[in-house]
């Protein structure tokens, strides 16, 4: 049985949407490459993306509040303007 879960550092599950934890796999699965939010909304919706639609911005936003740590490091979910997002994080399998 699949088990999505995803821990923190202290060992401690973070509790994710089914939609925040598909892009984080998504961005998981090809650290340090950007990945534009047509690509993404396929991921989460498997429709295409439209401009209006907002949703990937919302779960990026919601994902950085559960995975980012106080201290004024930078975010492990990089913004590239104009082209999308990208996992600046080290990936190692469980």
């Amino acid at each position: 049985m699949v088990r999505r879960r995803l821990y923190a550092h202290d060992g401690s599950e973070v509790t994710l949407t089914r939609g925040e934890f598909d892009l984080l796999s998504a961005l998981a699965q090809h650290p340090d490459a950007v990945m534009d939010r047509e690509r993404l909304t396929r991921v989460i919706s498997g429709s295409d993306w439209h401009p209006a639609d907002r949703t990937v911005d919302v779960l990026i936003r919601r994902l950085r509040a559960k995975l980012d740590t106080a201290g004024g490091e930078a975010s492990l979910i990089a913004t590239v303007r104009g082209e999308g997002y990208r996992l600046s994080a080290e990936v190692r399998p469980a």
